[in-house]
C-alpha cells in the first residue's frame, strides 16, 4: 500500500502571495514553490548589498540626487574631472580642447562612467595615430612611386632634372 504525502504548500499558494494582483501572480508563475521564490529574493538581496545593483538617477532628480549619485558612482562633480588619470599619460594638446571640453560636457551631463569615458579619449586618440601612420605611408608609397615613374620617364638624366628643379625652386620668392 502507498502511502499519498501530503505537499508542502497548498496549490494556490501563488495566488494567496499575490493576493489578487494579476501582474504578481504571473510573475509567480515561473517559481516552483514558495522556497524559489525565497531563494530568487536572496540573490538580489545579495547583489544588492554587493553593490552589483545601483538605483538610477530619476528624470526629475534635484541637485543634491544628482550630486549623490555622483558621488556614490564615482562620476566627477565637473567635466574636468574626466581628464583626471587618463591612461598611459594621454595629455589632451591644445588644438583637441575644444573638442574633448565638448565631449566630457556632454557625457558629464548623461552620467558617464569614468572608466568609459577614459577608455573613448584613449582610442580616439589611439585612432588619430594609426590614421597618421597610415597617411605618412601612403605617402611615402605615393613619392616612390613618383620617382620611379621619373626615373623610367628620365632614365639618366633623372638625377640633373631633379637637381635643376630643386634650384629653380630654391630661388622662388616665398
Amino acid at each position: 500500500e502507498t502511502k499519498e504525502v501530503a505537499p508542502d504548500w497548498p496549490d494556490d499558494w501563488r495566488d494567496k502571495l499575490a493576493k489578487g494582483d494579476a501582474k504578481t501572480r504571473k510573475r509567480l508563475d515561473r517559481f516552483q514553490s514558495p522556497a524559489d521564490v525565497l531563494t530568487s529574493w536572496q540573490a538580489l538581496e545579495q547583489k544588492m548589498s554587493s553593490g552589483d545593483v545601483k538605483a538610477q538617477l530619476p528624470d526629475d532628480a534635484t541637485d543634491e540626487q544628482i550630486a549623490a549619485y555622483r558621488k556614490d558612482n564615482g562620476i566627477p562633480e565637473k567635466p574636468e574631472g574626466y581628464l583626471e588619470n587618463l591612461p598611459d599619460g594621454l595629455v589632451i594638446g591644445d588644438e583637441d580642447k575644444d573638442l574633448v571640453g565638448s565631449y566630457i560636457e556632454r557625457v558629464h551631463g548623461k552620467n558617464a562612467d569614468p572608466a568609459v569615458v577614459r577608455e573613448t579619449l584613449d582610442w580616439y586618440y589611439r585612432v588619430q595615430e594609426d590614421q597618421i601612420a597610415a597617411q605618412a605611408q601612403a605617402d611615402t608609397d605615393a613619392k616612390q612611386k613618383f620617382d620611379d615613374e621619373l626615373r623610367a620617364e628620365w632614365g639618366e638624366e633623372y638625377r640633373g632634372n631633379l637637381n635643376s628643379i630643386s634650384n629653380f625652386l630654391d630661388q622662388a620668392p616665398a
